[in-house]
């Protein structure tokens, strides 16, 4: 059987299971209240001030925006680690329904990875018609080959 410790007016006779730490007394002293009545004050204080603690959150979560989207996606991962058929089917929903979408952005990668000279493009380059794989090329190569590009480009621009 556990103690009494404190008695509450609306809520009788109280354990510390039933104690929530409510701030100091002037004496320096911690002061406890009941969980039920402090919940009872926390909800209607929000009853009372809604927009304004609303519009505090909506500025403290503009601020932090890192770190809701770094929850958001824990969350999403999550949740796709634990329904891996339910995301399968998902992703095959969302190809089916946007070939178009998918393809302009794989046009995009493209087009922007051949402009911008960007590692994938020049070990493509590199690797079309022969054995050789991506893992293969050396960054020394890669370097030789993005600056031969670069020397062909200009060279055929001044022409």
């Amino acid at each position: 059987m556990t103690d009494i410790v404190k008695t509450c007016k609306n809520h009788g006779d109280l354990t510390l299971d039933h104690l929530i730490r409510s701030g100091l007394q002037k004496n320096g002293s911690i002061s406890y209240r009941c969980k039920l009545c402090m919940k009872d004050i926390h909800k209607n204080n929000y009853e009372k001030n809604k927009i304004k603690i609303r519009e505090r959150h909506r500025k403290y979560r503009e601020e932090n925006y890192h770190h809701y989207r770094e929850i958001s996606n824990k969350s999403a991962k999550k949740n796709r680690d634990l329904n891996p058929e339910k995301e399968k089917n998902r992703k095959e929903l969302y190809r089916k329904n946007n070939k178009e979408k998918i393809r302009k952005r794989q046009i995009n990668f493209k087009n922007k990875a051949v402009k911008e000279l960007r590692d994938v493009y020049i070990k493509q380059r590199l690797t079309e018609r022969s054995i050789l794989k991506h893992s293969d090329i050396p960054r020394v190569l890669l370097e030789a080959k993005r600056a031969s590009l670069l020397l062909h480009r200009e060279l055929k621009r001044r022409k």
